[in-house]
């Protein structure tokens, strides 16, 4: 048997913010890097190829299209297919997208379901167990992956193995899967021995599992299955249709693995898993006395400690600190006791409904055509980089309330103002008055880096008037 005849379906929706203030509802952490590391999404990607696994599906939400190109150019990977959500549903209704776009493909397929929050390492391991899992999905079987009791992994998972077997290195019929963090519920899988730790790494047939869906989650599978037939299909790309955004949300484990049982292939105890803080920190090289420091910090004094600037421009300075993960970028500065890892995603969220986090918008803003980052603002200006990728526009639009005035400070730019065409190059400047029509575009193979002026007695974001659509996503104020 070949890996290749496996299609890995890397799932990039979801919410969690383990990885804040790098990662936001623009920048998920699947998307996001810390340091000079590749994103989580990178990783799974190129674990899959490295693996010797067939092309990859990889879904995520059509706002985030742009990222998912960029970093799939990044590694010049190839994908079978890339599925654009309109909107958030959970991890169930991503899976199913899917599993109906695979299995009208071919319906024997057999699918690897990763969620790209969080990056396995020890790949040996898991292609062992994904060559000993293929004739059981094969046959039609839901083939999960387990780890010992012990096993440096994050808790999320219990698999309760079938009454009579015990833990073993050969695949185990399962009874049951288990969500837990429950301290009693813990010390029961340590007891016992008829538990295993596991994670929603699934292998499946997509007939198997398209079944599956139809049996415990006939909802969903109703609604994902109109929305791929109203969405659009160009070459690789599948963008659902709009009556996707009524599908019940709910996670793949709740709807679809709390149903099963199957069967399920251990992992070596070696193999961890990155996906918060304290774990980057745990698989991070670090002093003698535990502390790992990246970017522009510096420690003194600590122990078991984490300092992380994400920015030139921000220093970070640790005195006598213990167990704690401090992470800094433009936008906001994280201080964490790493023992309360699991709360962060909930505490940035209530943060965020209170609006503390975004009263001036985030400083680093990604688009489909580039990205921009906010230098100074005041009541009637505002001072920023404006970003453009090679052969890349922002889309025509215009302004009621402000003027723009633009510098260009590297590459050439092709500029349109009330359909007058100009190019500009390094040094040159153009005014953008009130209620001019205009966009820029990079012709080049350079990026093109302008500094903004905005001046006017309004400034917000929703002072723009977009004339036209370049991009598969709704372009936002750029």
């Amino acid at each position: 048997m070949s890996l290749r005849s496996v299609c890995p379906v890397i799932l990039c929706s979801g919410r969690d913010q383990n990885f804040w203030p790098v990662s936001s509802d623009a920048l998920p952490q699947q998307f996001a890097k810390t340091g000079d590391a590749p994103s989580a999404f990178q990783q799974s990607l190129k674990a899959a190829f490295e693996l010797g696994l067939g092309p990859a599906v990889v879904v995520a939400l059509s706002d985030h299209r742009h990222l998912v190109d960029d970093q799939i150019a990044e590694y010049g990977i190839p994908v079978r297919a890339v599925v654009g959500l309109p909107e958030d549903r959970g991890t169930s209704a991503a899976a199913c997208a899917a599993t109906e776009i695979v299995a009208a493909e071919n319906p024997d397929t057999s699918m690897l379901l990763m969620l790209a929050d969080r990056q396995v390492i020890q790949q040996r391991s898991i292609a062992d167990a994904i060559s000993a899992g293929y004739h059981l999905s094969d046959s039609g079987q839901f083939v999960s992956f387990g780890f010992p009791p012990g096993a440096g992994v994050p808790r999320s998972i219990a698999i309760e193995l079938a009454q009579g077997t015990s833990l073993s290195t050969s695949p185990q019929p399962v009874a049951q899967f288990l969500p837990t963090s429950d301290t009693a519920v813990a010390g029961e899988i340590a007891a016992t021995g008829r538990y295993m730790w596991g994670m929603q790494l699934v292998l499946v047939a997509a007939k198997t599992l398209r079944g599956i869906y139809g049996r415990h989650a006939a909802p969903i599978r109703a609604t994902v299955r109109r929305a791929v037939r109203e969405g659009q299909v160009n070459g690789k790309s599948h963008t659902l249709g709009a009556c996707y955004s009524a599908a019940d949300e709910t996670s793949f484990f709740t709807s679809i693995m709390q149903h099963q049982q199957g069967t399920v292939v251990p992992l070596a105890s070696g193999t961890s898993t990155v996906g918060n803080w304290r774990e980057v920190w745990q698989s991070a090289e670090k002093d003698r006395k535990g502390v790992r420091v990246e970017g522009n910090a510096q420690a003194h004094g600590c122990n078991d400690t984490y300092l992380a600037s994400q920015s030139d421009g921000m220093q970070v300075l640790g005195i006598g600190l213990s167990n704690i993960a401090v992470v800094a970028t433009r936008d906001a500065v994280l201080v964490m006791d790493m023992d309360k890892t699991e709360e962060l995603p909930t505490v940035v969220r209530q943060m965020e409904a209170r609006h503390s986090s975004k009263s001036q918008g985030p400083v680093l803003q990604l688009h489909p055509w580039g990205r921009t980052e906010m230098l100074q603002t005041g009541p009637t200006h505002r001072l920023r980089w404006v970003i453009i990728k090679p052969g890349c526009r922002i889309p025509t639009r215009s302004h009621l309330n402000r003027k723009e005035n633009w510098v260009v400070v590297e590459g050439t730019g092709r500029v349109v103002r009330n359909g007058v065409t100009e190019l500009i190059c390094e040094n040159d400047s153009v005014l953008i008055d009130k209620g001019q029509e205009y966009s820029i575009e990079n012709p080049g193979k350079a990026t093109l880096k302008l500094v903004e002026v905005q001046t006017g007695p309004y400034l917000g974001d929703d002072d723009q008037e977009v004339l036209d659509t370049v991009y598969e996503t709704a372009d936002a104020e750029e």
